[in-house]
């Protein structure tokens, strides 16, 4: 991935910590140009990054805003209903009974491999369109996070969540390189690539087996390209949620 990256003229971070290592505070923060607000729950996470600062000043730029999220951002209504994070008071009382986690025994893996296929799936639609105004594309993909629900080559696995260090490297590993070939297919399928802004990152890093506070479940993995980039300002970015900062 990185040396496909290079070879494109990327940019990539050899270490762009972000300052939540939980994908909605870490959300909330970037969307709305704070790298430091402490948020204190998952409903406020949620109705704060329904403000989203970030996409309300490039509206009034004059550009369109397309979400392809599991989550409510800028108001825009969320691709597909995964309840990991409760937005609402209704989703707070149902993931506080017993009956959800049945549910998520059931039907979760399923949900968000159908949800994974379709994000790529728009995503490679939208990135082939010619607007006539600017646009900007967010496209959240639930991999290589837990469940581990593909290998290398696309095919499902038997056993996403696995319990042994061994296991979870093998796997992850595996779901990594799919998740690395599916942004190579979208980014050789965007028309014109080189005159684009195009970040592509994680929100977080690794959480299994770390302990809390622990760095490397802040480290996260950073590529940016755009037209006449100057890296020596990017080398000056210090945390993900600055790349906005930075951009506009």
């Amino acid at each position: 991935m990185i040396d496909s990256l290079h070879k494109r003229n990327f940019y990539v971070f050899d270490s762009l910590p972000s300052r939540k290592d939980y994908t909605i505070y870490s959300l909330s923060s970037l969307f709305n140009l704070d790298d430091s607000t402490e948020i204190s729950n998952d409903m406020f996470a949620a109705n704060y990054l329904k403000t989203s600062i970030w996409i309300n000043q490039l509206k009034k730029e004059g550009y369109d805003f397309n979400s392809l999220d599991f989550l409510n951002i800028a108001d825009k209504a969320k691709l597909s209903y995964l309840p990991f994070f409760p937005q609402s008071y209704f989703d707070q009382i149902i993931q506080n009974t017993v009956i959800p986690s049945f549910w998520f025994k059931l039907q979760i893996n399923k949900s968000i491999d159908a949800y994974n296929n379709t994000v790529l799936s728009k995503l490679l639609k939208l990135v082939r369109t010619n607007p006539d105004t600017p646009r900007f594309i967010w496209a959240h993909l639930l991999i290589p996070h837990a469940p581990f629900l593909r290998n290398k080559q696309g095919e499902l696995n038997n056993d996403p969540e696995p319990s042994s260090i061994k296991e979870v490297t093998n796997l992850y590993l595996n779901y990594l390189s799919y998740g690395n070939a599916s942004v190579l297919k979208i980014l050789n399928g965007i028309p014109y690539w080189q005159q684009k802004i195009i970040v592509i990152s994680g929100d977080h890093g690794a959480r299994m087996f770390l302990k809390e506070g622990d760095p490397l479940r802040f480290a996260t993995f950073a590529a940016v390209y755009f037209p006449g980039m100057d890296t020596m300002k990017l080398k000056q970015i210090k945390y993900l949620q600055q790349m906005p900062l930075y951009l506009h």
